[in-house]
């Protein structure tokens, strides 16, 4: 089987290649497996981000696993809660497309022969499906998930017993209407977002974390590549193994 990889760590022209993922650590049997991109838009800034750190791993472990080559790459993540309402919000959108180029770029100047997109929130989803549409090769979409909501169960001007992130702000102007307290609002700010994740609404955020759940098969209005775009929705404690031998199987057709 050959892989569009292998184009540039075959023969003596290509020895610099070798010896410069070899100082990587990969080892000569390695370089001859297909090498799967992981682009991680890990910080911690963005809650939703913080635990890609620790799902990266769980997926390099899974295109090993596969009879792949995993290397990981890094993209920003910026939040747009924390950029709203200032400056800041003016690089948010800008971001987007800012994402989709960093895929891009590594994956072509790599030869890379798949890419898996770790990602959560509003314009890093959009930005990192744009990315591999533009490859066009096989790739898998996996969503840090949401965070819990906040718990309410008593007086939740709202209704039912749960709260949100976008509740902070509703409840900013009950406070300037003073039909709560200072500190009631206080409290919808400690407990609206209790863990980690994407914000707990239906923002683009968790929208598009919906759409990529869609897989693709093939399409003849692709013309690049492998004519596949495959987009998996795996969640955290998915079988990794399992979908990157799927993802490998895809390579082959």
């Amino acid at each position: 089987m050959s892989y569009r990889s292998h184009e540039i760590l075959q023969g003596p022209g290509y020895a610099n290649v070798r010896a410069l993922y070899k100082a990587d650590g990969y080892a000569e049997e390695e370089l001859k497996r297909p090498i799967i991109g992981i682009a991680n838009a890990y910080n911690s800034i963005c809650p939703g981000h913080i635990v890609l750190r620790q799902m990266a791993e769980r997926i390099r472990e899974g295109i090993q696993a596969a009879g792949g080559m995993p290397i990981e790459f890094g993209t920003i993540g910026a939040c747009d809660g924390i950029a709203m309402g200032h400056e800041g919000m003016r690089y948010i959108l800008p971001a987007r497309e800012m994402i989709a180029n960093d895929v891009e770029a590594m994956v072509q100047a790599h030869r890379l022969d798949g890419i898996v997109l770790l990602g959560s929130c509003d314009k890093i989803i959009p930005g990192m499906l744009i990315g591999a549409m533009r490859v066009n090769l096989p790739a898998i979409f996996i969503n840090g998930g949401p965070s819990l909501p906040g718990h309410m169960a008593d007086g939740n001007p709202y209704g039912g017993e749960w709260i949100d992130h976008s509740c902070i702000q509703q409840s900013e102007g009950a406070l300037q209407a003073e039909k709560i307290t200072e500190k009631e609002f206080k409290w919808i700010e400690d407990n609206a977002m209790p863990t980690v994740g994407s914000c707990a609404m239906l923002g683009t955020a968790n929208t598009m974390g919906c759409l990529a759940e869609t897989s693709f098969k093939k399409r003849k209005s692709f013309n690049t590549a492998y004519h596949y775009g495959f987009f998996g929705f795996l969640g955290r404690c998915a079988d990794l193994s399992a979908y990157m031998a799927c993802f490998l199987f895809l390579q082959k057709q």
